[in-house]
C-alpha cells in the first residue's frame, strides 16, 4: 500500500467495457443554497438554525402551544363536521338499503307462503281429481248399481 504523500494521485483505473460509469457527485438541491426568506422564524428556514443555538436557548417545544397552533392552522371543526356528515350519509343509505332488503323479503316470504299454499290447494284438488276418476271408472265398469 502507497503511504499518503501530497499531490498524489493513484493511476487511473483501466476501463472495463460494459462497466458503468461513476455517478456525478451529489450536488445540493437548488433551494438548499438559496438563503432562507427574511420573515421566517430562524429554526423554520431550510437548514435550520436551532443547531447553531447553545443549548439552554434552544426551544425545549410546547406539545399543548403546538397542538392549539395546529388546532389553529387547520379547520379541525370543519374537517370533523364533515367526517360527521359523511359517516352520517353512509348510515341514511344503509338504513334505506336495509329497508328495501327487508321489503324484498318481506315480498319473497310473502310469495312462497302464497306458492306454498297454492301448492297445497293443488295436491288436494289432485286428490280430489283421482278420487273422482277412480269414482268414475269403477261406475262406468261396475255400472250405476253402486250409488243406491
Amino acid at each position: 500500500e502507497i503511504p499518503a504523500v501530497a499531490g498524489y494521485r493513484p493511476p487511473p483505473e483501466p476501463e472495463v467495457p460494459g462497466r458503468a460509469a461513476d455517478p456525478p457527485p451529489l450536488q445540493p438541491h437548488p433551494a438548499l443554497q438559496q438563503p432562507p426568506p427574511l420573515n421566517m422564524a430562524p429554526d423554520m428556514r431550510v437548514g435550520g438554525m436551532t443547531d447553531q443555538l447553545p443549548m439552554d436557548e434552544r426551544d425545549p417545544g410546547d406539545p399543548k402551544g403546538f397542538a392549539q397552533a395546529a388546532a389553529a392552522a387547520l379547520p379541525v371543526d370543519e374537517i370533523m363536521g364533515q367526517i360527521k356528515a359523511e359517516f352520517q350519509a353512509q348510515q341514511e343509505a344503509m338504513r334505506v338499503a336495509m329497508t328495501e332488503q327487508m321489503e324484498q323479503v318481506n315480498v319473497l316470504r310473502s310469495q312462497a307462503m302464497e306458492a306454498e299454499a297454492g301448492a297445497e290447494r293443488a295436491k288436494i284438488e289432485a286428490a280430489n281429481l283421482r278420487e273422482a276418476l277412480r269414482d268414475r271408472e269403477h261406475r262406468e265398469k261396475y255400472g250405476e248399481d253402486m250409488q243406491a
